[in-house]
Parts: C-alpha cells; structure tokens; sequence
C-alpha cells in the first residue's frame, strides 16, 4: 500500500505496513516547536532519509527539509472551497452566538496554540473597546489574559459544519501569530479558508503568505494590525471580495491532490 505519514514519531510503524511507496507529509516545522520532544529531529531526519517522497507546505520549510531526503517538494495547504465558499449564500445566517456582539467583529479560527500572538490581540482590543474580538478553537495555551477582557470572546471549539455561520458573522478574518521559526515555515489552513469565505483577512506577514499582499493585509506589528482591521473594515467591496474568492479557488484541495499526484 502506499502510506501518507504526518509525523515522524510513527516512523516505527512503517515495518508493520510494509508499504510499496510511503509520502512524509511534513505541516510544520516541529523540530523548532517547545512541546515536542528534542528527540524528534532525530526521528525525524531518519524517516525522511527511508521515505520515497517528503511533502512540505511551505517553501521554507522545503528548504530547511531538503537536505534529509533529495525527492522534497512543496505544495502550500489548501481549502475546502465549496463549504467555505457558503459564506456568501444568502441562506447561510451569522452564527446566534454573534448576531449580538457589538460590531464590528474581528475573528480568529484555528488552534489557540502558543503561536498565536495575544499581544497583537490584546493592543486592539484595548485601543478599540467597541469592537468585539472572538476567538474559536481549541486551547493548548494559557489566554486568561486575553479572557479576562471584556471585549474578547472565546468560544472554544465548534463544529466544523457550522463554521462558515461564524465567518459570516465575522467583520474581519484573522492570522495574528508570533513570528518565530516554526511560523515563518507555515501555511496556514485557515488563511486559504478564510479567502474562500470572501471575508476581508488581516494576516501576520509571513512568507507564504506575501503572494498574497495585493488582496489581504499583512502586518508585522501590533499598531499595524490594529491600523490593518481598520483599513480593511472601511475599504471593502465587492470587487475585493471576488478577487479574494477567486485566488482561494486556485488553492482547492483537489488541485493540491493532483499536483501531489504528479509528484
């Protein structure tokens, strides 16, 4: 059979499948990130070294890949266009839990994960006390900072079904991560998803995402996300939301599918 393998600690199992061409399937750079364990570079380097094909999902993770295994290519995360794309059907309601929240709402989607940058989140949210900033996903960090401001929802998880009814209630989509080793070698998901909704996105600036900086605002600072939200609540149109649900559909996964197909 032919196996995908996300992480290199299930390297072990490989034996016990015996497989006829095995794919690493490398998301993120975890070698740099504090939770996992110092011997995961190990683990990681000997998969890579054994595997057929190493898929990375940014070029710079590729290039710091590249030299375990010489058949390592990238090819950027994608979205689920259709589901995400529901945003803009009129039959698609905000979720209840916003309709209320004073607007305009600025939203986060995805894993409330170390790399997500509470002090870019808590300079707005000071200086725009108006405005409501919710945060949804699940938690493997410490916000009780951010939990503790009344401006500041966070929801935890919610289905993934019903998340478009949450980006339809959302004013601003948002990708406010640190900007450190493992960030600077992602892409994320959720940025592909939130173009697909047609939602305006204010992003981190990083470097997947600077291909993108004619359609979304990307931003290095606190004050420049803040300024960021801003310019992208009062500048928004039509036109702007088309051209950003037109460049999610090049990113589908089923194009991603067939490139790695082709590789």
């Amino acid at each position: 059979p032919l196996v995908v393998v996300g992480s290199a600690t299930t390297g072990s199992l490989l034996p016990i499948l015996d497989p006829s061409f095995v794919i690493y399937h490398c998301s993120d750079d975890y070698t740099r990130t504090p939770l996992f364990p110092k011997s995961y570079a190990r683990l990681e380097q000997r998969l890579s070294a054994g595997v057929d094909l190493v898929i990375c999902t940014a070029e710079a993770l590729r290039q710091v890949k590249a030299s375990l295994n010489p058949h390592t290519y990238t090819v950027t995360n994608g979205a689920q266009i259709e589901h995400f794309s529901r945003v803009q059907m009129s039959d698609v309601e905000p979720s209840p839990e916003l309709i209320n929240l004073p607007k305009p709402v600025v939203g986060y989607i995805g894993t409330l994960f170390e790399w997500v940058d509470q002090d870019m989140i808590a300079f707005a949210a000071q200086k725009r006390t108006a405005w409501s900033f919710v945060l949804i996903g699940p938690s493997t960090a410490d916000f009780s900072r951010l939990e503790r401001m009344p401006n500041v929802y966070i929801l935890g998880s919610r289905p993934y079904e019903s998340l478009p009814s949450y980006l339809k209630g959302f004013d601003v989509a948002t990708v406010p991560f640190v900007v450190h080793d493992v960030t600077l070698r992602a892409s994320p998901v959720k940025f592909y998803e939130y173009l697909a909704s047609g939602i305006p996105v204010v992003a981190t600036r990083l470097p997947d995402l600077e291909q993108f900086s004619q359609i979304v605002s990307l931003v290095s600072s606190p004050q420049e996300f803040l300024e960021g939200v801003e310019h992208s609540i009062c500048s928004e149109n039509a036109s702007k939301r088309t051209a950003r649900m037109c460049q999610a559909n090049n990113h589908s996964w089923d194009s991603k599918f067939k490139i790695i197909d082709n590789l």
